[in-house]
């Protein structure tokens, strides 16, 4: 697991000016009792069908296709272990997006085993989960890292939460509130998942490969 980068602005007045934004956005000060949204996923069941589409016994990663910035990314991670959101350098690349277009983040990333990683930058960029008017859409914040990865971005708790989300990995299923208040699912595609996991394995003479993650 990967700690720091710029999400808690590195600081405990970071921590503060965090909680000061996260009561402007739910509309509640101290004292007051925070607004109901009008739809939750505690009205989403996972189903018996969600199960059916799983070939079990699996421990395989929910990996999903999303909209990013209007291009349909594949091979997103949902890591609900993670709060900060990242891109990896490759796939940013590839959508045609530059250094050039990155603020600057100030905060180093730090491994379980000490590691250093200093990010090119961050972006935010809008996401969608679904498509047309089954779609949730939110902006998100990515973290730029160049390092090797099975994955072309890693999605954290924090857009999540923006999508009103819930998660089973046993089912392989991500349940959203869209735009129009309408309970969605997005489905994990096991075949890939299985891909990446083994694309994880060091096999002989192979580079081993690192998942940058941020808590």
């Amino acid at each position: 697991m990967i700690h720091g980068g710029d999400e808690n602005k590195g600081s405990n007045r970071g921590h503060k000016s965090n909680l000061r934004d996260l009561k402007a956005t739910i509309n509640f000060a101290d004292g007051e009792t925070p607004r109901r949204a009008p739809r939750t996923i505690q009205d989403l069941p996972f189903t018996a069908e969600d199960y059916g589409r799983v070939v079990y016994p699996h421990n395989d990663p929910l990996v999903l296709a999303l909209g990013i910035d209007n291009r349909k990314v594949h091979k997103c991670l949902i890591d609900t272990g993670a709060l900060t959101n990242l891109f990896y350098k490759e796939c940013f690349e590839k959508m045609g997006l530059g250094l050039e277009d990155l603020a600057l983040v100030k905060n180093p990333l730090y491994s379980f085993a000490g590691e250093t990683k200093y990010p090119f930058g961050k972006i935010k960029l809008p996401v969608a989960f679904g498509e047309e008017e089954a779609a949730r859409h939110v902006y998100a914040e990515f973290v730029v890292v160049d390092c090797p990865s099975a994955y072309n971005a890693l999605i954290g708790r924090a857009t999540l939460g923006q999508a009103l989300a819930a998660v089973s990995i046993r089912a392989m299923t991500l349940l959203f509130v869209s735009d129009e208040g309408t309970g969605e699912k997005l489905y994990g595609y096991q075949e890939e998942g299985e891909h990446v996991t083994a694309g994880h394995s060091r096999g002989p003479g192979e580079r081993p490969q690192k998942l940058l993650t941020s808590q």
